[in-house]
């Protein structure tokens, strides 16, 4: 029994990994999820199922930033303006009881895509899934795909003390912050993008064998 508890342990132990420094914990959505070794930096983590990818973007951010339109718009601007990815739609919603923008895409008219942007602990968090041609966030995995996620540790509320900066200068640093996270969001999914066909070219070159 001691042994079946510690075999147990271990494999939930191994579908779970918990990033301390960002207060956020992953959880794979099933057994056929497995982790991927990231390519670069800005992806914290990446897994698959053989048909999707999950990553997770995350930086540093005034604790002041709020999700506002404003931040909205320049994630969005900065995520689309290179034209790799097309806009397909975005909402607000409630994610783990903090407000977040849920944002849907297309990559070369193969692939689409759908993402949420959450703010809290003074971080900003992206965690996004990238399908095949139909919409991931109406199949039915979506949620539990995202429900792997979870913040950890106490939770930083947003700042809702007086702020001395000029309001056209708060502007400019809302803006600044947001195009920087949807240009790192971009970075993320390109890497995604990147080792999914590097495995698919890897494995077709091994049946050819």
């Amino acid at each position: 029994m001691d042994a079946f508890r510690r075999l147990s342990q271990s494999i939930a132990k191994e579908r779970s990994k918990e990033f301390p420094d960002l207060k956020c914990r992953y959880t794979l959505a099933g057994e056929d999820w497995k982790w991927m070794d990231s390519p670069g930096a800005a992806n914290i983590f990446m897994a698959t199922d053989g048909s999707h990818v999950v990553t997770l973007a995350s930086m540093q951010i005034p604790a002041s930033n709020k999700l506002d339109e404003s931040f909205i718009e320049g994630f969005e601007k900065s995520m689309y303006q290179s034209g790799k990815f097309k806009r397909q739609g975005g909402r607000m919603r409630k994610f783990l009881g903090f407000p977040c923008y849920q944002f849907e895409f297309e990559y070369a008219a193969s692939q689409m895509g759908a993402g949420r942007v959450l703010l809290a602990n003074g971080k900003s968090y992206q965690l996004m899934v990238l399908g095949n041609k139909a919409p991931v966030e109406h199949e039915p995995d979506f949620e539990k795909i995202m429900g792997g996620f979870a913040l950890i540790g106490a939770q930083m509320p947003i700042s809702k003390s007086a702020d001395a900066t000029p309001q056209s200068e708060a502007m400019q640093g809302v803006l600044e912050v947001s195009r920087i996270m949807g240009g790192l969001v971009v970075v993320c999914l390109l890497a995604a993008v990147l080792i999914v066909a590097l495995r698919w070219v890897i494995k077709k070159a091994n049946v050819q064998k």
